[in-house]
């Protein structure tokens, strides 16, 4: 496996200034050429264009408590002309602009990264969790602070994940189960109550809106049907697991498991249900995205990794073969794919 360096992590600034609670405004009506809203909104695979992307990746030091705000950090981005292609270091979001970063997911409703906050997972700034709100422009790949989303529950959130059908936003929280939030017209977010129980680190929707599968930091992947949340039959790895961030791709659903050091991935029945698949090694992973044609994956490392791990799809042997390395500054968090023009 080929490692690449990384140069010009300097100066990754953006101007940041206090927007209002919940951004009232539709930041597709921003940009001249913004993104029509997809069939699905699941995160990392929403709204792409075939001339590459741009990968964000939070920088997220080990937990479980980070009580030094001045350890805090910020989100790299990296332009990716193609699959394969160099990861080319641009301005990401700044630590200045955030509050100790998990996880960070695209809404191409409205145009914006949303980033997590775990806020030292223990409220050491006097908030327990919030979730930051950028308006990306995909010409430019500037990101324009607008706002934060608090309450309902937040606290040392972890990832986020859409509902593909509705378009709600589940936030994953540390140890308080799942905070849900709907979305109005004009793009604020109001408080549509919490669901789950107990601590919890990744969500996801299935692509029909009918199940939510959420990570416990253990082997378990317990179930919910939505809307309105029963619980289902939960799904065990025989393993410690760690269990991290999730990932869909192609009816497939992928889950980072920190201490086996591997991703798990399941094939969604037509009920949801999930059987298991070969998994892929990795680095202590925590989080996976996958490019514009899903033939590449992306893994970050956490803990003991700060590396973005890539690997390239064997349609031949349905199996994924790992191809570079790229090493940062720091153990890493969630990783999206946002569209460029």
């Amino acid at each position: 496996m080929r490692r690449l360096g990384l140069l010009g992590l300097l100066g990754l600034t953006v101007p940041f200034g206090l927007g209002c609670e919940s951004c009232g405004s539709d930041g597709v009506h921003h940009l001249p050429d913004a993104p029509p809203p997809p069939d699905a909104v699941d995160g990392p695979l929403d709204a792409f264009v075939p001339t590459g992307g741009a990968m964000i990746v939070a920088q997220s030091p080990p937990g479980p408590q980070n009580g030094d705000p001045s350890t805090w950090q910020g989100a790299l981005a990296f332009k990716i002309a193609a699959d394969g292609a160099p990861a080319l270091a641009i301005t990401g979001i700044a630590a200045t602009s955030l509050h100790d970063p998990a996880d960070v997911v695209f809404r191409a409703a409205s145009s914006e990264v949303l980033v997590g906050n775990r806020h030292g997972n223990n409220s050491a700034d006097g908030v327990s969790g919030s979730i930051s709100r950028f308006l990306y422009d995909p010409i430019t790949q500037a990101f324009t602070p607008g706002g934060e989303i608090l309450g309902n529950g937040l606290a040392g959130v972890h990832q986020l994940a859409f509902d593909p059908v509705t378009g709600e936003l589940f936030a994953a929280n540390v140890n308080a189960g799942v905070s849900r939030f709907t979305f109005a017209q004009g793009g604020s977010a109001t408080p549509a109550g919490t669901i789950s129980s107990g601590p919890t680190r990744g969500v996801a929707v299935a692509p029909d809106g009918k199940r939510l599968y959420v990570s416990t930091a253990a082997n378990v992947i317990r179930q919910f049907a939505l809307p309105g949340g029963t619980e289902l039959a939960a799904t065990t790895i025989p393993s410690t697991a760690t269990l991290h961030y999730f990932a869909l791709r192609q009816g497939q659903l992928y889950v980072a498991a920190l201490d086996d050091n591997k991703v798990y991935r399941f094939q969604l029945a037509a009920d949801d249900s999930l059987s298991a698949l070969p998994s892929i090694d990795a680095q202590a992973p925590i989080a996976v995205a996958f490019s514009e044609s899903g033939l590449e994956m992306f893994v970050t490392g956490h803990r003991t990794s700060n590396l973005v791990m890539r690997y390239r799809y064997a349609a031949a042997t349905d199996s994924w073969e790992p191809t570079t390395e790229l090493a940062l500054p720091s153990s890493l968090g969630g990783v999206s794919m946002l569209p460029i023009r």
